[in-house]
Formats: structure tokens, C-alpha cells, sequence
């Protein structure tokens, strides 16, 4: 419980910033992993702020290639990587949903503007990634406490 606070409000600050200004401020990201550090160490102690780091290292190493060929941004990927700290054992599923989310948002965005009559396809067109991040977040923490208790 103790990790849900700073992971909404990180959450809540990195969407708005990336719908405001279409950058996640490495000043919050940071912020947030100093916190997430210091409090996965008070409550797992080394071996799970090691778990929680090597989840990092992990996470925006997988994803770095998508930043490479700019297919996300690298506030995106750095994001994903925090929240991986906070929950080690839920960062597959949380960026799996995120994917999924995302396809399935820009696939619904093309559709309407088809249906308006529009052109479906928009070149160099953005999706704020953090919005998928943080849906899939909540949709995996809600599942995993309704579920898998």
C-alpha cells in the first residue's frame, strides 16, 4: 500500500505533462525512483531494491530499440522503467496492456476518422504513450488484487 501513493501520483503528473507539453520530466521520473528506491529498500531490503533495480535495467533495455527508431519517446520508456521498480513482478503485464491499449486507441482513432470522413492515417502523428502506461498500470494492479491475492 505504502507503494500506491507515489505511483498515482507519479502517474497523474507524467500524463499531464505529456498531454500539456508532450514530454515526462526526467526531474519527476527521477524524483519518483529516489523515492521508489528508498522505500523498496525499507520494505524488502537489499535483495528486493536489487530485484527492483535489475527490473529497471531490464525494462528500458528491452524497450530502448522502440526510443532507437523512434517509435516512443524516451520519457515513455524511462517511465516504464520506474514503474518497474515499484512493481518488479507486474512490469510485463503492465507494458504488455500498454501495448495493447495503444493499438487498440490508435486503431479506434483511425476508424472515426474514417467514418467522418477523414483521412484514417496521419503522418507523424503522436500518441501520448504515458496514457496506455498508466490505463494498463491500473488495469493490471486492479486484476492482480481482485484475482491473484
Amino acid at each position: 500500500m505504502l507503494m500506491a501513493f507515489p505511483i498515482s501520483l507519479l502517474l497523474i503528473r507524467a500524463v499531464y505533462t505529456d498531454i500539456k507539453t508532450g514530454i515526462i520530466e526526467n526531474r519527476l521520473l527521477t524524483i519518483a525512483l529516489i523515492i521508489g528506491i528508498g522505500i523498496k529498500f525499507y520494505m524488502e531490503g537489499a535483495s528486493g531494491l536489487s530485484g527492483g533495480l535489475k527490473m529497471v535495467a531490464l525494462t528500458v533495455t528491452v524497450m530502448f530499440p522502440l526510443f532507437l527508431i523512434k517509435g516512443m519517446g524516451a520519457g515513455d520508456i524511462k517511465l516504464a522503467g520506474v514503474i518497474g521498480l515499484y512493481m518488479p513482478d507486474r512490469i510485463i503485464a503492465i507494458v504488455a496492456a500498454a501495448f495493447i491499449l495503444a493499438g487498440l486507441w490508435s486503431v479506434a482513432r483511425m476508424l472515426m476518422r474514417k467514418v467522418s470522413g477523414k483521412q484514417a492515417y496521419i503522418r507523424n502523428e503522436t500518441l501520448h504513450f504515458s496514457i496506455p502506461i498508466a490505463v494498463g498500470t491500473i488495469l493490471v494492479t486492479v486484476y492482480y488484487s481482485l484475482y491473484l491475492r
